[in-house]
Order: structure tokens, then sequence, then C-alpha cells
């Protein structure tokens, strides 16, 4: 009796699930058109992304625009302006020690490299005036720019250690970040890497 009334009652599922198409495939709709499983679809053109057109202080990111003043001409010093030569970007202080040591070395790199070569030594501090950057790169006899902006680009590069260099490609775009000292060898080897050697 049991059996027969699970049976029975098996059938009836059965036939409910049937009359509601489960399990079932549902009909195309009327409009459809056979699908043709040897046509080769076109590929999806994506939009590239890249993270060079995005301003930020990265490897491989366009370097942050700066807004300094060269403290020995007064004229301004933009990285926009310097577009077509590598460039060496060194956020430095008078008070800095391995800055102090450097400073030679990036002079001796600049005589080397002549119009190939564009350095530009920002004061990082806020509190060193123009003027005290000034004297200090007299005693030194650096040619380069050294640029003043108050402070403002080492907050945009977070600058947290000196000296840091970043190191730019003809377009603008970092290709190396050193934090630390660097000396007269692996500046060049640096700006050839920012050359595409």
């Amino acid at each position: 009796m049991q059996v027969r009334r699970m049976a029975v009652l098996l059938t009836i599922l059965g036939l409910v699930a049937l009359v509601a198409g489960c399990g079932s495939k549902p009909a195309p709709p009327a409009d459809a058109r056979p699908v043709d499983k040897t046509a080769q679809t076109e590929p999806v053109s994506i939009p590239e992304i890249k993270p060079e057109s995005t301003p930020r202080p990265a490897v491989n990111y366009l370097a942050p625009e700066i807004q300094a003043t060269d403290v020995k001409t007064g004229k301004p010093v933009r990285l926009a302006d310097l577009r077509g030569h590598v460039v060496m970007l060194n956020f430095w202080a008078t008070w800095c020690g391995p800055c102090r040591k450097e400073m030679p070395e990036m002079e001796k790199l600049q005589q080397q490299m002549g119009d190939k070569l564009k350095i530009v030594a920002l004061g990082w501090t806020p509190t060193e005036p123009a003027a005290m950057l000034s004297e200090f790169a007299d005693k030194l006899g650096v040619t380069f720019p050294v640029a003043y902006d108050g402070g403002k680009a080492g907050k945009v590069y977070v600058i947290s250690a000196l000296p840091t260099s970043f190191f730019l490609d003809k377009e603008g775009v970092i290709r190396q970040k050193w934090v630390g000292p660097m000396d007269l060898e692996m500046m060049k080897q640096a700006v050839a890497k920012a050359e595409g050697d």
C-alpha cells in the first residue's frame, strides 16, 4: 500500500514537472536566427588605458608637473618645458649630508652628458629660502638649475627621505626612482634606462 502511494505521488510530480517545462530547453524566440558554429567572432576592441597618461610620482607614470623658480635666474622651471630631454629631478636640502656629497657627482654627470640631459635640483625644505639654495649651489659651482617651490612638489612626489631622484624619459614618464645618494656610475645607468638603452 505504501509503495503504491509513493508510485502515484512520483507519477503526479513527474507530470507536473513535464507540464511546467522543468528540465527541457526553452523554445527559441520566433525571430531567432540559427547559430553558425563555424563563424568566428570579431575581437572586441577595448581601449587600452596606459598608466603613463595619468600623472603620478611612480615608475611608468607621467611625472606630475612642478611649478618652481630657478634660484639663480628667477625663471620658471617646469617639466613640460624639458620634454624632448631625459630629466633627472633631484629633491635635496642644504643640511642633508648625502645631498652635499651627491651634488658634485650630479655636476660631473651634467658636464659629461651635455644637452642630452637636463638636471633639476629642487629644494625640498620649505623653510630654506631661495637665497640659501642659491648660495649653496654657487659654493659647489653647479651649472644645472637649482629650483625652489616652497616644498609643494615634495608633497606631491611624497618625498620621505633625502636625496631622492626621479629619472624621466623624453616624454616625461618616470623610468626610475632612486631613494638615497647616487654616484656618477649609478646616475649614468639610470639615464641610460630613461633613454631606453
